[in-house]
């Protein structure tokens, strides 16, 4: 309560930035529908596919919105089961069992195919965090999906990148712009904020504290014997 969380997957330690840093795709635990089981890809891309959203992102980073339904709303307050389906580049997310997001990743700079598994507790006012019942399964590989298998219909809608990485802050799609490929060609890139905003904006960023502090509590890794392992 007080703030949220996430299930880190495919993520890799950084110890440059910090004791229990860690970078990589995201299942975003959020109060607000929207980014609730998105894909947050930490200390990398920023929002990368919203509650309700099918996306697919080309080799170049563009991401293409290439179906839309309603989010999946859930009281948060209340024990609810997320999962994650991550095949080759293709990910899945699932909250009490519905379709959240539907993700191919064709991005190889940014893109992860392996890496850890995590909890977040989200810097900033204290809360509680509680888990329960975590389970893995070992699925066959499936292999990278090849971008010229990825169906992006024409009617395709562009995702602009927000404007700043941090959760809440995406954009919806922008209309109109092209599909890559109905027609292929380099896209017009974002005007520079003003120096002004740009120092204001700056300004406005909180200091990052030097640690994590007592009222949040000890970090504990949880040990390997706790996580059950499914069947098949």
């Amino acid at each position: 309560s007080g703030n949220n969380t996430g299930i880190q997957y495919r993520s890799a330690e950084l110890p440059e930035v910090g004791k229990w840093s860690i970078g990589g795709y995201q299942c975003d635990v959020h109060p607000t529908p929207a980014n609730n089981a998105m894909v947050y890809d930490e200390r990398g891309r920023g929002i990368i596919c919203q509650n309700g959203q099918s996306v697919v992102i080309d080799p170049q980073g563009a991401r293409w919105l290439v179906a839309e339904r309603d989010p999946v709303t859930v009281d948060v307050a209340e024990w609810n089961e997320y999962t994650v389906i991550a095949q080759g580049n293709h990910l899945i997310h699932k909250l009490n069992g519905q379709v959240t997001i539907d993700l191919v990743d064709h991005e190889e700079a940014e893109r992860e195919l392996e890496g850890l598994l995590a909890f977040q507790i989200h810097r900033g006012p204290a809360m509680n965090v509680q888990i329960k019942d975590v389970m893995f399964k070992e699925l066959p590989d499936g292999g990278v999906i090849p971008f010229a298998k990825s169906n992006i219909p024409n009617d395709a809608q562009k995702i602009e990148k927000p404007a700043s990485s941090a959760k809440g802050k995406a954009k919806g799609p922008a209309k109109g712009q092209p599909n890559p490929k109905a027609a292929p060609g380099k896209g017009k890139g974002k005007a520079a904020p003003a120096p002004q905003a740009a120092a204001a904006n700056a300004k406005a960023k909180p200091k990052r504290p030097d640690s994590v502090g007592p009222a949040i509590g000890e970090n504990v890794a949880t040990p390997v014997g706790r996580i059950k392992a499914l069947d098949g």
